[in-house]
């Protein structure tokens, strides 16, 4: 995973923030006649702290030009803002925020977002970079729960659900950590930027939209969870950008399991992706000399999609295996991809599947066992045979088109051994 220039550049950013004439006020202040939020926001410079009471605070507060302000509750149970005090009456986010760089806002709970003209999203900040939320929880709005424009946005602890949608953020080197959106409408977390991690995430019940989506260079996606991705042709966890790195989740109940749309030279490892209708791992055609390694794909393809569908060229898979899938375990359409130490057991169709004048493929030490169409397909072209096993699959080899070197391969039909295909 990519951290070291992210840490930097985000450390020496947020240095300028550093204010030794920096106040702190309070919600509510007898003393000063501060009842609200709005009035703390208005009486603040910037790098001041605002520390908010426990209790309901209603209304919608705004915020412009001032850099490093801190908001913090006492708890994200405890400090609620409640953006409309007769839920649905139309009435915007519980909190705007514009050209406010460094801001923080801490351990608070939003909710009752709600609008007729403008956002219903529960906070919504533009033109501002490095922001933080931290410990944030923001439920029932009628647009996404967080929306951010500006780079560095680090996002850690939060929550969001029964919203119409989840995260949105637009800035390069987002990091979105240990964080929760479920019961969502549209998109779980959904980041358009470069240099953007997502970690230790979880998202459940999206009802429209997909899981987690990131479209920029260099994409981070590690150890998050991604579970009832409820909508056709959407994806638990989808990249678009080069470089990505994929690595360590567990995906289940989606229509797409992970789909890397566009993307070179990335690395997708040790993901589990089980119960999704179409295809566990796909690969676009635009995503090319990909390293795909020990991943593991279970009772997936019911649509009839491969459950791993390699569409890039010059693909990698190594250690990668395939069980109980309703189709093809491996399906190959694009050119000169290896396929290294896989396996593909017990599914619907065949196990590796070179598809039509696909050139220049390699097949070595990979194993087929058990599959209700033949072991190893081949209608591709100069397909490279090395070292593979095939055994008591409905027909263990096949060949429509042609082949290159030949060797070492051990083929199986109804337990009985077959000759030695060299």
């Amino acid at each position: 995973m990519r951290t070291g220039r992210f840490c930097v550049a985000f450390v020496v950013a947020c240095a300028g923030f550093a204010n030794g004439d920096a106040g702190t006020l309070h919600v509510p202040d007898a003393n000063l006649g501060i009842t609200t939020l709005q009035q703390a926001l208005d009486a603040a410079t910037a790098g001041d702290t605002i520390l908010i009471a426990a209790g309901v605070h209603f209304g919608n507060a705004q915020v412009s030009g001032k850099p490093g302000l801190r908001i913090r509750g006492v708890a994200a149970s405890k400090t609620i803002l409640d953006a409309s005090p007769s839920a649905p009456t139309a009435t915007g986010p519980a909190l705007i925020v514009d050209q406010c760089d460094g801001l923080r806002l801490e351990r608070v709970t939003v909710r009752h977002a709600r609008a007729a003209t403008g956002s219903g999203a529960g906070i919504v900040v533009t033109n501002s970079d490095q922001v933080q939320l931290d410990r944030v929880v923001v439920v029932d709005c009628e647009e996404a729960g967080v929306q951010i424009t500006g780079n560095f946005a680090a996002l850690s602890q939060c929550e969001v659900f029964a919203c119409e949608g989840g995260i949105d953020v637009t800035g390069d080197f987002t990091s979105v950590t240990k964080s929760t959106v479920r019961n969502d409408r549209l998109r779980g977390i959904g980041i358009l930027g470069s240099d953007v991690s997502v970690t230790k995430c979880t998202v459940r019940s999206i009802r429209v939209g997909g899981g987690i989506s990131i479209v920029g260079e260099r994409p981070t996606v590690t150890k998050c969870i991604v579970e009832a991705i409820l909508a056709d042709d959407s994806s638990a966890i989808s990249t678009t950008g080069s470089d990505p790195d994929i690595a360590g989740n567990k995906i289940a109940g989606a229509f797409n399991g992970l789909f890397v749309v566009y993307g070179a030279n990335g690395l997708v490892r040790d993901n589990v992706v089980e119960d999704c209708a179409g295809s566990g791992i796909r690969f676009g055609a635009v995503a090319h000399d990909l390293d795909v390694r020990d991943n593991v794909v279970r009772r997936c393809g019911t649509n009839g999609a491969a459950a791993v569908w390699i569409d890039g060229d010059a693909e990698r898979l190594t250690g990668n295996v395939v069980q109980d899938c309703a189709a093809s375990g491996f399906v190959v359409y694009s050119p000169n991809c290896v396929l290294r130490k896989n396996r593909a057991e017990r599914c619907g169709k065949d196990g590796f599947n070179v598809e039509l004048a696909i050139a220049g493929t390699t097949l070595e030490s990979n194993v087929a066992i058990g599959n209700h169409g033949e072991g190893i397909e081949n209608s591709g072209d100069a397909t490279v045979l090395l070292k593979n096993t095939s055994k008591k699959n409905r027909a263990d080899f096949a060949n429509d088109g042609t082949l290159g070197t030949v060797a070492g391969n051990s083929f199986t039909t109804d337990g009985a051994p077959a000759p030695v295909l060299d």
